[in-house]
């Protein structure tokens, strides 16, 4: 009887043999390095800020298309929280004769602009006059009244409306984390620490 034999010889099959055995156990290697973190959570309760934390200090911070992404966010953060605001104190709040027709004015201005998103202008203008008026700082204070109040990052941004409201305005990485939006599907970071990749 005669032998067939493939055109690789013993030595050629060996090597090639051993080259991926050493894959495999790179690849094994790769593999137990590697840690699959899953940030579970009901809507509000900060899984988008933690990726947000983790991209400033384990990645180089948010890309400048980022930054302008953000703007346009917390503009309409800013518009959204004192629509609400406002909806609930010209229901349920006694408001002086100057203060109700601010809060009217900035209200209608908001409707017009809803989904612009471009907040310098007219109604940025109108904004800076309602958030300097003293009773309506005293108004957001009130917990009682002001039960709408979407958190501290509004707040913050209406502290810094003149430098927020400006065409050339860019967030910083502590604004950006203020900023809320709604995640909707998966979203997957990677980044390195200590020898272990996290994904």
């Amino acid at each position: 009887m005669g032998c067939i034999t493939s055109g690789i010889d013993n030595s050629e099959a060996f090597m090639l043999s051993r080259k991926i055995d050493e894959k495999l156990k790179l690849e094994g290697i790769d593999f137990r390095r590697q840690v699959k973190l899953l940030l579970l959570g009901t809507g509000e309760s900060g899984k988008s800020t933690i990726l947000k934390q983790l991209k400033v200090i384990h990645e180089k911070g948010f890309t400048d298309k980022e930054k302008e992404d953000y703007k346009y966010i917390i503009w309409g953060n800013i518009t959204h929280s004192l629509r609400l605001l406002l909806e609930s104190c010209l229901k349920h709040t006694a408001l002086s004769k100057e203060l109700h027709e601010k809060a009217q004015g900035v209200l209608g201005l908001i409707e017009e602009d809803s989904g612009n998103l471009k907040l310098p202008g007219k109604l940025s203008e109108s904004i800076v006059n309602l958030w300097s008026h003293t009773e309506f700082k005293e108004l957001c204070k009130n917990k009682d009244v002001c039960q709408v109040w979407t958190g501290d990052g509004v707040s913050y941004f209406l502290d810094n409306i003149e430098r927020v409201i400006s065409p050339s305005y860019v967030p910083s990485s502590y604004e950006i984390m203020l900023a809320r939006s709604k995640t909707t599907g998966i979203v997957e970071r990677s980044f390195i620490y200590k020898d272990l990749k996290f994904r």
